[in-house]
């Protein structure tokens, strides 16, 4: 991969990657908010009534929802993290060049 490439890469990736971190951020509230619903909804001891909350499909759905989301958060993590190490590997390689070259 040309530094061109890890650069732009880089560049494009700001905002999809801060996206994808918001989103994470903002399903793991929403499935709090959606296990007290389903726990409001319910009947019984708190522990049958977190039980029936947490299985509910409107949870599992939400839980769903947050497992793709800091999945996706992850990938641009990793990816930017990888093209920070190229860029970094690129920098000192072109120093050393040059302090050869002195």
């Amino acid at each position: 991969m040309d530094i061109t490439d890890v650069l732009t890469a880089l560049a494009e990736t700001d905002e999809p990657a801060a996206q994808a971190s918001s989103d994470a951020k903002r399903l793991e509230r929403h499935l709090k908010i959606v296990k007290a619903q389903q726990f409001i909804l319910a009947s019984g001891t708190v522990a049958e009534r977190e039980s029936i909350a947490i299985t509910s499909d409107a949870y599992q759905t939400a839980h769903e929802q947050l497992s793709e989301a800091e999945a996706q958060d992850l990938l641009f993590r990793n990816e930017r993290s990888t093209n920070t190490m190229r860029f970094d590997y690129w920098r000192s390689v072109n120093a050393n060049r040059r302090m050869g070259a002195a």
